[in-house]
């Protein structure tokens, strides 16, 4: 079940990489356009931004599972090992709360914005859903990495976690 659970979050996060790697590639060949014939690639800069917030949404819930989220720790240590973990649960919880929430109304969002038929017009013209679909989607990951976050706790309440600032005994 782990190996599955790794899988499915690894695929989000590898489409992430590869968005990235597009960007630079994109990036790469508008400014070489622009050096060459004074103009960049139409809806490069469009582009760019779509593949940052869907690189950036993507690869959340990997980034969660192996730790590497952003994590700011300051009461955490201070605290003996039972206040770490109660506080470890806490956020854990909130982080549970807020993904739920998120999922309800991003879901209602991608809802609306299809059934109204709202679009983005710019250089590049496209449906608004398409940027509001990969978030319940992801948002559930989230929160299904948060459950598993708990139940890690719950089953071995002495064991580190791989983004805890310490190790808690």
């Amino acid at each position: 079940m782990a190996r599955i659970w790794g899988w499915l979050l690894a695929v989000p996060a590898a489409i992430a990489g590869a968005l990235v790697l597009g960007m630079v590639l994109l990036i790469t060949a508008s400014v070489t356009q622009r050096a060459l014939t004074g103009a960049e690639i139409p809806g490069s800069v469009e582009l760019t931004e779509i593949g940052l917030y869907l690189s950036a949404v993507l690869a959340a819930p990997w980034l969660l599972h192996k730790g590497q989220h952003i994590r700011a720790d300051l009461l955490g240590p201070a605290l003996p090992p039972a206040g770490a973990r109660l506080l470890e649960a806490a956020s854990d919880l909130l982080g549970l709360a807020v993904c739920l929430v998120l999922v309800w109304v991003s879901f209602g969002a991608a809802v609306e914005s299809a059934a109204t038929g709202g679009v983005v017009r710019r250089t590049i013209t496209y449906p608004e859903w398409w940027l509001a679909a990969p978030l319940p989607p992801v948002f559930a990951l989230l929160a299904a990495e948060f459950v598993a976050r708990l139940l890690h706790l719950a089953r071995d309440p002495g064991a580190p976690r791989r983004d805890e600032t310490r190790s808690v005994a």
